[in-house]
């Protein structure tokens, strides 16, 4: 009778003896997985996409910047460094995190969990690296440290909105730096601020009333001719391409009034200027403004919008197309195309749009790229999470 009581007994714990130890079980491999350290470092791949060839690929990383040969990449708040274009890494600096409330940073907290990186948005601070070794990044305000330091921290009593778009931010050949507020929302004004002291100041240089310029898109830098450029959306009166010869003081207009000088990326060269239209629900084309003649050609006409671009020392262009959201349409594929002079451009990518609820992305790593290099990061794109992808391009 004793016997069949304690079996009975028994009987009835083991299944719950069973669910807490399978719910330890999984608990303890989650928290293992969270903590054990994850080495940041390069593989050699020989395709990626349709690209054949030796490609260096690094998971957990964002490329931002190219500094002579030396590549930059974050891991969130954490920026590492790379002497073998993409091979190894070593961290070299910390961004010190945003100050947020008890949710959003507990919020925050889930999102960065490695079990949940396949579920969020992967949207690194942008970066740049002056040459005197100055770490420069924007998130909610302007964050600035040097590689000696290690601490890449806050300014205090600067601009505080909004982080810029990934080109939203440039530096001229005297070391003058121009970032461009990109603000969502009711505002009066968009300002173009600038500093001369390596980022340690930032005072506004000019301001364009919201009525005729509610973003600014892109800042670039034309060394060929020593002018500020800035291009501003989203409607069609408010799109325009201005450039400046007196750093910023002033502006006129390349073009403006429609959706062909609606961009977010423009690059140079010393005889023409390049851009591609960003217009979500609508064919994009790919623009060459000629300096000799002052003529416009079509180079490439695409559904989807032209997001990034980045150039070599040799003179080669790179420009990315976006898989935005199904409610735009457009195609489920984001797309790197390569452009060199006197020939047609070339699609070196065609990579398909993730499920996660943002648009699918190439973005490249700024400053000048190695001749013939390539650095870019895709986000939501399918089967690639954030990782650095670097390759020579024939």
């Amino acid at each position: 009778m004793i016997e069949r009581y304690l079996l009975i007994n028994y009987s009835k714990k083991k299944p719950k003896l069973a669910l807490v130890l399978s719910f330890i079980s999984i608990l303890s491999i989650l928290v293992l997985y969270e903590v054990w350290p994850r080495a940041i470092t390069g593989t050699v791949i020989q395709t990626y996409g349709e690209i054949q060839g030796q490609i260096h690929l690094t998971p957990h990383l964002s490329v931002q910047f190219w500094l002579n040969d030396t590549l930059f990449a974050t891991n969130r708040e954490e920026i590492y460094r790379s002497r073998d274009k993409g091979l190894t890494w070593a961290k070299v600096a910390k961004i010190e995190k945003v100050n947020r409330s008890k949710i959003e940073s507990f919020l925050n907290w889930i999102s960065e969990l490695n079990v949940m990186r396949p579920f969020s948005k992967p949207y690194p601070m942008p970066v740049r690296v002056l040459m005197d070794g100055t770490i420069l990044a924007v998130s909610e305000g302007i964050y600035r440290g040097r590689l000696q330091e290690g601490q890449i921290t806050k300014l205090k009593k600067v601009h505080s909105g909004p982080r810029s778009l990934l080109q939203g931010w440039d530096e001229d050949k005297e070391g003058n730096l121009y970032y461009g507020e990109y603000q969502l929302g009711n505002h009066s004004v968009t300002n173009l601020y600038w500093s001369h002291d390596l980022g340690k100041t930032w005072q506004v240089k000019n301001s364009f009333k919201t009525i005729e310029t509610r973003h600014i898109h892109c800042v670039a830098y034309d060394l060929f001719q020593d002018l500020v450029w800035i291009a501003t959306g989203d409607r069609d009166h408010e799109s325009r391409i201005l450039f400046s010869s007196d750093q910023g003081e002033s502006f006129q207009e390349l073009g403006a009034g429609s959706q062909d000088w609606r961009t977010v990326s423009l690059q140079f060269t010393e005889d023409a200027v390049f851009w591609g239209t960003d217009i979500p629900e609508a064919k994009n084309r790919l623009f060459q403004w000629s300096r000799i003649n002052g003529n416009r050609k079509e180079l490439l006409s695409v559904r989807n919008p032209f997001y990034y671009s980045s150039q070599d020392r040799n003179g080669i262009i790179y420009f990315s197309t976006g898989a935005e959201k199904p409610e735009f349409g457009g195609e489920k594929f984001a797309e790197l195309w390569q452009i060199t002079t006197n020939e047609p451009p070339k699609r070196l990518i065609k990579l398909p749009r993730g499920k996660l609820d943002y648009s699918g992305m190439i973005v490249f790593a700024q400053g000048t790229a190695p001749k013939g290099w390539v650095a870019f990061s895709p986000m939501n794109i399918e089967g690639h999470l954030s990782e650095a992808v670097v390759f020579h391009s024939n």
